[in-house]
């Protein structure tokens, strides 16, 4: 892999390419809160072989540029994806997100149905976010602008670590994500971070969405661990029941990070979709 930084909208955002032009649709791929494309490292040498693949660092997280005054919600987020694969000169792709990544393509596939040839959410805050909720509120400093309290700091390295299956390595990999934001500037940027996920919309279903799916008709596939205490399968399952044509596969024995902690299994749930 190489990893390039690129010029959108006034912000600098990095991605690492991989795979090779002309075997398919590119891959897209987006990381979720708290990490970065590093979540990728173990799945794409095991992507199909011959296809361009991305994995970018969503603002303010991994190599991109700290956010100041760019708006981090879901939408801001897909509307930067928008220009950064125009910078890369992509213009349909498939889409794979984990997490607020799989909300971020889920918005982008809405809004750029032309430019999305297949749409994979794992794992996808269903309702809200699991980081918005009240156990890891950014608190009254956070709501002013102010950095995340090393209390809070320390709430939501937890509840990342409950995340994985194996906790050892999950605090591990936490420490090394979350270690941008231990100084004081990195704290306001985790706290803006944490405050658009307070007033942000997630996935929600219902009809009318289920209704632009089929004239859409992307084909799309939800993907969760059996074990995930972040983003319960329960309600992806419940979301993917009430779109048209989205398919929903349950992975026993995983949690919330299994692009890390699953690669080989994740790539052999993902192969029918890539192939369709």
């Amino acid at each position: 892999m190489r990893g390039e930084f690129i010029d959108v909208g006034g912000v600098r955002l990095y991605y690492y390419a991989a795979g090779t032009r002309g075997g398919g649709d590119p891959i897209v791929l987006l990381h979720g809160f708290g990490t970065s494309s590093v979540l990728w490292r173990g799945l794409i040498p095991l992507l199909p072989p011959g296809r361009r693949i991305v994995a970018a660092d969503l603002l303010g997280w991994g190599r991109s540029d700290r956010p100041y005054n760019s708006a981090l919600t879901v939408g801001a987020h897909a509307d930067r994806l928008r220009g950064l694969l125009a910078e890369l000169r992509i213009d349909r792709a498939c889409f794979i997100g984990h997490d607020l990544g799989a909300a971020v393509a889920h918005r982008f596939s809405r809004t750029w149905p032309a430019l999305v040839s297949r749409l994979c959410m794992l794992d996808p805050p269903v309702g809200r976010h699991w980081a918005s909720s009240a156990s890891v509120s950014p608190g009254a400093a956070a709501m002013f602008g102010g950095p995340l309290s090393a209390f809070a700091r320390g709430r939501i390295r937890a509840r990342m670590i409950s995340g994985y299956v194996n906790r050892e390595a999950g605090a591990r990999s936490c420490a090394r994500y979350l270690k941008p934001f231990a100084d004081g500037p990195g704290g306001v940027v985790l706290a803006r971070h944490a405050r658009a996920l307070r007033i942000d919309d997630f996935l929600e279903g219902g009809a009318a969405d289920s209704a632009a799916a089929k004239s859409d008709a992307i084909p799309t596939s939800i993907i969760c661990g059996s074990l995930d205490t972040l983003s319960p399968p329960r309600f992806a399952r419940r979301f993917a029941r009430s779109q048209w044509g989205v398919t929903f596969e349950e992975i026993d024995g995983i949690g919330h990070f299994s692009p890390e902690e699953a690669p080989t299994q994740l790539s052999e749930v993902l192969r029918p979709l890539l192939a369709r």
